[in-house]
């Protein structure tokens, strides 16, 4: 049996070397790519809610009652000692607002859907998630994109609470969006699929050139 040559050991050996390269850089690909998608989808998802909450706000639909003509409160109580020391009532515990929503925004933009939670004793929804999605208030983290599982998905969720008034302890709204997490998956399937084909293509032109 004939040896191989020195010149052809030196081309395999050149070709191992770029496949075993390759192999790295594709692990590479596979991250950057990964990275990136999923910074872009967090970057659209948190745009198209906070495009819906900076359209959204309470209004004050009244004055307080006790209030003067022109909306101003009464002077201070009498002082009578201890027992009941003049003080200014709190015009707030005497406002009710009304959400304002845009009656022509679409909740559905793209892969984003959108959806308002408004809290109350008649809690009153704007909008829809996805199939198999539900916003919990008592677990909803303000400004922070969780990752939810449905029976068939995984969503990026990302709210934004809106404070009715200026009480310290009140009810207010949610402006919650979701987007399918299965995107990134897609986008870097994409991009590894035309890796897989260049850089096999890559190897075999320079072992070919280097022969």
């Amino acid at each position: 049996m004939k040896k191989m040559s020195i010149k052809l050991r030196i081309t395999l050996y050149f070709t191992l070397i770029l496949f075993l390269l390759s192999a790295v850089m594709m692990g590479y690909i596979i991250a950057i790519s990964t990275a990136s998608a999923e910074n872009e989808l967090e970057k659209t998802l948190e745009s198209h809610v906070d495009d819906l909450y900076n359209k959204v706000y309470y209004k004050p639909t009244n004055a307080p009652s006790d209030s003067t003509p022109n909306g101003n409160q009464p002077p201070f109580p009498p002082n009578d000692g201890n027992k009941n020391p003049g003080s200014m009532r709190d015009p707030e515990q005497h406002k009710t607002y009304k959400l304002i929503v845009p009656t022509d925004y679409s909740f559905r933009d793209g892969d984003v859907a959108l959806y308002i939670y408004e809290e109350g004793e008649n809690a009153t929804i704007y909008g829809q998630l996805f199939d198999g999605l539900y916003f919990d208030d008592d677990t909803a983290k303000n400004e922070v994109i969780v990752k939810q599982k449905t029976d068939k998905k995984e969503y990026l969720v990302y709210a934004r609470f809106i404070k009715e008034g200026d009480k310290k302890e009140s009810d207010g709204a949610w402006v919650v969006g979701a987007i399918d997490n299965d995107i990134v998956n897609t986008i870097v399937y994409d991009t590894l699929k035309y890796a897989i084909v260049a850089l096999p293509v890559i190897i075999l032109l320079a072992a070919v050139f280097g022969y």
